[in-house]
């Protein structure tokens, strides 16, 4: 046997989907399903539940308003707690209605998808987002 036959394919990319409205978490999850594997939050201490596993993940898409807390409490706690996964946070919203989330997107400025969008614009959004490989 050669010693390729031995080698190990890489896991698909994990992606972590955190959006207080369960149908569009939902949608969200099966519009991504051909991306890698899709976990769902539906809030605040779900999201902090699960980052705190320690379980690495490769991309988090996050709403600006939860159940709980907000995406930018959320983006704080990560600093505070994941600072390795600041880089793999994005957020999907329908807006920035309050002063204080458009002053953390306009200071933070992370990776933004405005809802609506189409599957492909949600998909074109996770590629450029995933690490390649």
């Amino acid at each position: 046997m050669s010693a390729t036959a031995n080698v190990t394919v890489n896991a698909s990319p994990k992606l972590l989907v955190i959006d207080d409205e369960p149908i569009i978490a939902t949608l969200i999850k099966r519009m991504l399903a051909s991306r890698g594997e899709v976990e769902v939050r539906e809030d605040f201490d779900g999201a902090v539940q699960r980052l705190g596993l320690g379980d690495d993940v490769d991309l988090i898409l996050c709403d600006l308003t939860l159940r709980g807390g907000s995406g930018w409490n959320l983006y704080a706690w990560i600093a505070e707690h994941r600072p390795s996964l600041l880089c793999k946070v994005a957020f999907i919203t329908g807006g920035a209605y309050t002063s204080e989330a458009q002053a953390f997107l306009d200071h933070v400025r992370p990776p933004c998808l405005h809802k609506p969008f189409t599957r492909r614009e949600l998909l074109e959004f996770a590629d450029e987002l995933l690490p390649v490989g």
